[in-house]
């Protein structure tokens, strides 16, 4: 979000899974953002075979962080994040469980570990 003024009635969120997956949802709100991600899922197809249920395995490696109006993007403030996560196909949509960490080398005080439970589709 790019702005002359001092007020931004847009924000941009953070955090939750696949997005900064340590953190917990919209957990980091700022006036910019940068974020990027890579995600690889496996599907368990021998192992699921007599569950008459999908399963699959997942992974991801995730990078990015927000700043408010008055802070200069820097990449040295970047925080990286990662996901291993198990998930099926239900009719309610995906169901998923899976563990998340964030760490930001300092930036922060804190390295976030997450426990994340999803069921259905997000809007």
């Amino acid at each position: 979000v790019i702005t002359d003024g001092e007020v931004n009635m847009h924000l941009s969120e953070l955090g939750g899974f696949l997005n900064l997956s340590g953190y917990q949802k919209d957990a980091l709100v700022g006036d910019h953002k940068a974020f990027t991600a890579v995600v690889y899922q496996y599907d368990l197809a021998g192992v699921s075979h007599g569950v008459g249920l999908p399963i699959y395995l997942g992974g991801s490696l995730e990078a990015g962080n927000v700043w408010s109006l008055n802070e200069d993007v820097d990449i040295g403030n970047v925080v990286t994040s990662g996901s291993l996560f198990l998930g099926t196909d239900t009719t309610f949509g995906p169901a998923i469980i899976g563990l998340g960490y964030a760490t930001s080398f300092g930036y922060y005080d804190e390295n976030p570990l997450t426990l994340f439970f999803s069921l259905g589709k997000t809007w």
